[in-house]
């Protein structure tokens, strides 16, 4: 099961924590749910599953969350937001240190079962031999507490710019994707990014013609 989970939590402070667990399918290294006022820093995540995940299985919102100066690998993917969320999920993510070695996506944005994810603030992330940098996903997912609690639907969430502290460099990558109605994400902004690929494929291998 997941290595570290909080629930319902106010005020949580993770610092200097190292996590190692590939022992299994369903490990993920740190699940933030439903928490509000959370910092995450100068962590050391290695797992089998999602290294970071933040969600709602509650009808809480996950907010006020800062995950900065950590180090994660994962056999699924490094940094998640979004799965089973009842409600606003607001967080903002600030590192210099890499995501690397990860099998599935560096970041992942999965707004399922209702919801909706704003204010996103994702800044100064280099990633290593991860298969897929970003990924973003509306759809219907699945979770324990899903019978459980009235599935919410889906609206549109209010804009606003982040805050941030006088002197801070503009963040390298921004994402806000609320979940509106007909399934759509908006206001989401990439920008400063550079991928590079091993490459060695051919047309008929990759997506020509599709």
């Amino acid at each position: 099961m997941w290595v570290q989970h909080y629930l319902a939590c106010d005020g949580v402070r993770l610092e200097g924590l190292t996590v190692v667990s590939r022992c299994n399918a369903n490990n993920d290294g740190i699940d933030i749910d439903g928490c509000q006022r959370v910092r995450i820093a100068n962590c050391d995540i290695r797992s089998g599953d999602d290294a970071i995940v933040l969600k709602s299985t509650l009808n809480r919102p996950c907010k006020h969350v800062a995950v900065a100066n950590c180090v994660l690998s994962s056999d699924c993917n490094a940094f998640k937001l979004g799965l089973n969320p009842p409600a606003a999920s607001r967080t903002s993510f600030l590192t210099i240190a890499p995501i690397y070695d990860t099998r599935l996506a560096g970041i992942a944005l999965e707004m399922v079962d209702g919801g909706t994810l704003d204010q996103v603030n994702i800044s100064n992330v280099a990633m290593d031999n991860v298969r897929c940098p970003y990924f973003i996903r509306l759809g219907t997912g699945h979770g324990p507490s899903r019978r459980a609690r009235r599935r919410p639907g889906m609206g549109r969430a209010p804009q606003r710019e982040p805050v941030r502290h006088p002197g801070e460099r503009p963040p390298t990558h921004r994402a806000a994707s609320p979940v509106c109605r007909g399934a759509r994400s908006e206001n989401l902004t990439l920008s400063n990014i550079r991928i590079r690929f091993a490459g060695g494929g051919t047309e008929a291998e990759g997506w020509a013609g599709h």
